[in-house]
């Protein structure tokens, strides 16, 4: 397969895995007429950035309402929160796809649309998503380090261990944030299901040192 194949290949998967299908026009998912017809060159780069900018506004609106949500002592005020805080992850998927139709090569905003995916609970298309990422640029390790999160919200084990494995070698910091998801996962299961990973998760802190218990937003 030649390489201009294999890109168009992937720009054709990333359409069928990530836009919806009720948003299109003339063939361009996620895109209005005008927008995919007037914008070529720069003025689409310009254009994806500025979506880009815009979804990780939203990001940053989401996780202020998610804090806002857990600091309420109020019923109705954390499901106003909640709410909100899934409105803005919808409305940075919007922003995403728009930037992906705009220059689908752009592996931050694949990256991040993977993200408001895996918040959404939409978890087996933010794998398609950081799949996508990878086939971009197979050294974007914030991808793999979210697939391996994704993996685990799936019961994947397998797979989130090999994410893991892999920013051992070649991200240990994004490993340490895999390992506090993995704790936080271990932690929602029953004890007797989880053995062998509890194991490995012992061997693995061992290995790589106190850096392991590194805590963050994961």
């Amino acid at each position: 397969m030649t390489l201009s194949m294999l890109s168009w290949c992937c720009v054709l998967i990333a359409s069928l895995l990530l836009y919806p299908t009720s948003v299109h026009s003339a063939g361009t998912p996620g895109a209005t007429s005008a927008e995919s017809q007037a914008l070529t060159g720069d003025e689409a780069a310009a254009a994806a950035a500025r979506h880009y900018r815009e979804a990780m506004a939203l990001k940053a609106e989401a996780w202020h309402q998610q804090e806002e949500a857990a600091n309420s002592s109020e019923a109705a005020a954390r499901n106003a929160a909640l709410a909100s805080e899934r409105s803005a992850y919808q409305a940075m998927i919007d922003q995403l796809q728009l930037a992906l139709k705009n220059s689908p090569r752009y592996v931050e905003a694949a990256t991040e649309l993977g993200y408001a995916l895996r918040q959404t609970g939409k978890f087996r298309k933010a794998i398609g998503a950081y799949n996508y990422a990878l086939g971009i640029n197979a050294e974007h390790f914030a991808a793999v380090e979210y697939r391996g999160q994704a993996y685990l919200a799936i019961n994947n084990i397998d797979k989130a261990k090999q994410d893991y494995l892999t920013l051992f070698r070649y991200a240990p910091e994004l490993a340490d944030k895999l390992m506090s998801a993995m704790d936080h996962w271990l932690a929602s299961q029953p004890a007797d299901s989880t053995g062998a990973f509890s194991q490995w998760l012992r061997e693995r802190k061992a290995l790589a040192g106190p850096s392991a218990n590194r805590s963050g937003r994961w």
